[in-house]
């Protein structure tokens, strides 16, 4: 699941040409922090800036809470607690439970 999460979140960020600082679980913080390397190794030769997929390499609540309470926009994927403390952040957030992932559609879109 962190692999998937930080690729979704990276993609969805990057479609709408923005960057993305990726908070990690703790326990998930080695296998992101590689995902993330990955990720950036192969876009950079694409004409991506350096970095544009950052990560927080030693996460905590404290750290994901400022992180939160600093970006324009949060997109948060976990327990009802971080979901929760997203939502609670004060900027514009998207949250859902383990396993699940953020749907944003455009309002002019249509279904056929």
């Amino acid at each position: 699941n962190p692999t998937v999460t930080a690729m979704s979140n990276a993609m969805f960020a990057l479609k709408g040409g923005n960057a993305i600082i990726i908070a990690p679980h703790p326990r998930a913080k080695n296998v992101s922090r590689v995902t993330v390397e990955m990720m950036n190794d192969a876009i950079y030769p694409l004409g991506a800036p350096a970095h544009l997929i950052q990560i927080i390499e030693e996460p905590s609540i404290e750290l994901t809470g400022e992180l939160m309470q600093a970006v324009d926009v949060v997109v948060a994927t976990g327990g009802g607690a971080m979901v929760k403390a997203a939502y609670s952040s004060g900027k514009p957030a998207y949250g859902v439970g383990p396993g699940n992932v953020q749907c944003i559609i455009d309002k002019d879109s249509t279904y056929e």
